[in-house]
């Protein structure tokens, strides 16, 4: 396909993408406790600006300490989000519109930048594979070229267009949207750092990246653990080359971002007692004891009801397609390691905090139908592939319907995907 041909469909995919997560009446006529918290914090900031977080965050403490009688059913969110926060406080500031409007408008903004972050990344797999770095040479492999090329950018992009989870969170003013953005943002910056060990501007958007984590929202510290296994496996994996300054990065961004932290919280104290509250009641809450638990693969079988056919190919291109593309070692290794580390966490699992594997899962299902398509004659290629995306896209959209439209869906738990499947019903 001719390059400007390819361009032009590339902007309507990502046109496409946009008109979906554009803001829907129903969507307005719920408000979670979740949102509701978000948007209080963003008003109290109204008079004190950025500068009142210490405050904030120390009514907090006194509330969760002496002002709730019940301790599990009243605990809030934390106000120590602040990116998030601070993003919507400043739109309000420009726009005059009210809290909650001004974090949906965030979480829209986020889901765009993460559509067209996830057209840039899945190009620039295939630019490195043009270009391999001198330090680090590419072995070849059967199938390599179709997830490298143009169409490899068109269909994962199309696929991350059709996310229900992201068109969902798109809608909804909830932070794991955004906090989806900083750490593809993070996984990106770390595999050009790694490809182009040379060029200090990969570096600087890594550490960007690391620090928009780290500030955004606890979860960091499980993309975090699967970036550092990444740069620790890499002597192994053969992925790129660390350097001193990006093992400096890798440790200096996070502390930098911690240090963020706690300057807006005031002090060390203030921060720590805020984290342990939320820990040690947020188990407590009656909806966290019926939703958030479950076993090992709970993600697996979460991601299985809203996103079936991506799920399905994404785990058979684990085993089924070759491992010597370092794309496949870096972005299965990062949504290897991260799920491994949230399924552990008891009382604290829910789909949302997967949307930052939606364009490592994406791309692996990619991958196998491209190493499908190889097998066939040259003339049918094309023509199978294209068929396959659009299927898989149509089953996306599908599901989005059924579950978030027609379903009326806020928090994709267990229960409330069941029932729009018709898996079970409240009465039985």
């Amino acid at each position: 396909m001719p390059a400007r041909a390819t361009a032009a469909l590339l902007i309507l995919i990502i046109a496409f993408g946009g008109w979906l997560r554009l803001p829907r009446p129903i969507d307005r006529t719920y408000v979670g406790s979740d949102e509701g918290f978000c948007a209080a914090y963003v008003t109290a900031l109204d008079n004190s600006g950025l500068r009142g977080w210490p405050q904030l965050i120390a009514r907090y403490i006194e509330d969760e300490k002496h002002g709730r009688k019940t301790v599990g059913k009243d605990t809030v969110l934390p106000p120590t989000r602040i990116l998030f926060l601070g993003s919507a406080h400043l739109v309000r500031e420009l726009t005059d519109c009210e809290s909650l409007e001004a974090l949906r408008r965030i979480s829209w903004a986020a889901s765009i930048a993460t559509l067209l972050l996830g057209a840039v990344f899945v190009s620039r797999l295939g630019l490195w594979k043009r270009r391999p770095a001198a330090s680090t040479p590419l072995q070849s492999d059967e199938g390599v070229a179709s997830t490298t090329s143009p169409a490899a950018t068109l269909a994962v992009t199309a696929f991350l267009a059709c996310s229900p989870l992201l068109i969902h969170l798109a809608h909804r003013a909830l932070i794991d949207g955004f906090f989806a953005l900083t750490a593809l943002l993070a996984v990106w910056g770390l595999w050009e750092s790694l490809r182009a060990p040379n060029d200090r501007r990969w570096l600087a958007l890594y550490a960007a990246a690391l620090i928009a984590m780290v500030i955004t929202k606890e979860n960091a510290a499980f993309a975090y653990a699967a970036l550092l296994g990444i740069v620790a496996l890499n002597r192994w994996l053969r992925i790129g080359t660390v350097t001193r300054p990006l093992l400096l990065v890798t440790f200096a961004a996070p502390a930098l971002g911690a240090g963020l932290l706690i300057l807006a919280a005031g002090g060390l104290a203030p921060l720590l007692e805020a984290y342990r509250l939320n820990a040690t009641k947020s188990v407590l809450l009656p909806y966290a004891l019926k939703t958030g638990d479950g076993p090992w693969h709970r993600y697996i079988l979460d991601f299985l009801l809203v996103s079936p056919a991506i799920t399905l190919l994404a785990i058979a291109a684990l085993g089924g397609t070759r491992w010597s593309d370092p794309a496949k070692r870096h972005l299965a290794l990062f949504l290897l390691i991260s799920y491994a580390c949230m399924a552990q966490v008891r009382y604290g699992m829910n789909m949302r905090y997967g949307a930052m594997w939606a364009l490592p899962l994406c791309w692996l299902a990619y991958s196998l139908l491209a190493a499908f398509a190889e097998k066939l004659a040259p003339r049918f290629r094309t023509a199978a592939l294209t068929s396959t995306v659009l299927l898989v896209c149509a089953t996306e959209l599908h599901s989005y319907r059924k579950l978030f439209v027609a379903g009326h869906i806020y928090d994709p738990v267990p229960g409330a995907l069941a029932m729009p499947l018709q898996m079970w019903k409240p009465n039985q």
